[in-house]
């Protein structure tokens, strides 16, 4: 087998987070998928045709299988479609099709076990009793873990390698349950973690996040990680302050936490972010060195934040696609909030601190939230200032949510797609200026 192209799906489900992944051969039979994390609190009217989408794609396989599960930690709006979706593909399965039915080659979780318990079911359980995964495939991973290795300034683990002969695509664990106060990258991992006190800080600190390759091209996948995680991921820097080598093909990261002020920056809605911890956003930001960013967020819990954002702003500028519905050339939407230490200047408009705001961008940054209901202004992210918008240039109405597909070839050339849903034509096209 050889790999032609690999898609990495941001995909919309709404207040939650999903990632699927697509591996293609030289035949253009998909042949691998992937998901990281799948679940919801509250889903978006579009959830449920994303999961038919990839209900569909896995079933069009010869074996329909995702091999591999990796939840990142165990809140619902990371777990709780994973049901649904086996709902979805057991209703495809039908004997006579010569097909066999859908399983799970393996699951990696961050955390512990027992949180995955929910309404009184456990998802790791259901999988394993239910018959999609064998018990011995479903594993935690240990406190304070990595598969970086410092010294040698490269992975030298994996979590998932493709079975083709040069393992083209490998996922590695970056970190994960960062309980240690004092992270040593170098050092023995502890014993898996044990639960901790309820706040969102501490418990979502053990979330897994990964990177994905393919060949050299990087897709790092954060999970809820919280200021804590980010600052053990920042030792992948050198005692010098050299970026390692190993993200600077790196295509897309997603915003940890959904973009949440509270975990990212360890702050209060009424206080502003300290210093050291700004800088530790802004070292991770910094280490991976990520062309675009990608969010999944909703209308609860005032995320993404519009100062986690900015601290996040992506190094390369020239836009990568555009919505022709919108009058600013090379522009699409997002929504996020606006926080209180920001200054933004916007004329006719008074921004209000923790009120969420509709953003025509440039900015290679892309939400699952695109457009709604509230004011909306024109802003590229990490300047201090912006316009009010006029609007669209045309009655079609601008869909609320999105989702956005990464496209991989074999020779590096990546390409990136808004869509409605999943089932959707793509409303977005390649910009005016060349942009790579």
């Amino acid at each position: 087998m050889t790999i032609a192209k690999v898609d990495v799906n941001v995909v919309d489900v709404g207040q939650g987070q999903c990632t699927f992944v697509e591996i293609y051969d030289t035949t253009g039979k998909l042949t691998n998928t992937l998901l990281f994390d799948c679940g919801t609190d509250k889903a978006s009217d579009q959830t449920d045709a994303n999961l038919n989408y990839i209900a569909g794609k896995i079933y069009g396989m010869d074996s329909p299988t995702i091999d591999r599960i990796i939840f990142s930690h165990s809140d619902n709006d990371h777990i709780s479609l994973t049901r649904p979706l086996l709902n979805k593909l057991e209703k495809l399965y039908k004997p006579s099709n010569a097909k066999p039915k859908f399983k799970v080659k393996q699951v990696v979780y961050g955390g512990n076990q027992s949180d995955y318990t929910k309404a009184g079911r456990n998802i790791l359980e259901t999988l394993v009793n239910d018959g999609y995964c064998v018990q011995g495939n479903v594993s935690g991973l240990n406190s304070n873990y990595t598969q970086y290795n410092s010294a040698q300034k490269e992975f030298t683990k994996s979590i998932w390698e493709s079975p083709d002969a040069n393992h083209d695509v490998k996922v590695h664990v970056l970190v994960a349950n960062t309980e240690s106060a004092r992270p040593n990258i170098n050092a023995a991992s502890g014993p898996p973690p044990a639960k901790k006190s309820r706040t969102s800080e501490v418990l979502n600190r053990v979330s897994i996040v990964c990177a994905l390759f393919y060949k050299e091209i990087c897709y790092v996948i954060c999970g809820d990680a919280t200021n804590r995680t980010m600052a053990w991921a920042n030792l992948f820097l050198s005692p010098s302050g050299q970026l390692p080598e190993v993200f600077q093909d790196n295509t897309m990261t997603t915003l940890p936490h959904h973009g949440s002020r509270k975990t990212g920056l360890t702050v209060s809605k009424n206080q502003n972010a300290s210093d050291s911890n700004i800088e530790i956003i802004e070292t991770f930001a910094k280490i991976l060195q990520s062309d675009t960013i990608s969010i999944s967020s909703y209308e609860l819990h005032e995320h993404p934040s519009l100062e986690l954002i900015n601290r996040f702003k992506p190094p390369l500028t020239a836009p990568l696609i555009r919505d022709p519905r919108l009058q600013q050339d090379n522009a699409h939407r997002i929504q996020c909030y606006y926080d209180q230490d920001l200054i933004i200047t916007a004329p006719l408009v008074t921004l209000t601190e923790n009120l969420s705001y509709t953003f025509d961008t440039q900015s290679n940054i892309f939400g699952t939230r695109y457009s709604g209901d509230d004011p909306y202004l024109t802003y590229n992210f990490g300047s201090d200032s912006a316009q009010s918008a006029s609007g669209v240039n045309t009655p079609q109405p601008i869909n609320s949510h999105a989702s956005w597909k990464y496209t991989t070839q074999a020779n590096g050339d990546t390409t990136l797609v808004g869509v409605p849903d999943l089932q959707s034509t793509k409303f977005t096209e390649s910009p005016t200026t060349t942009v790579l």
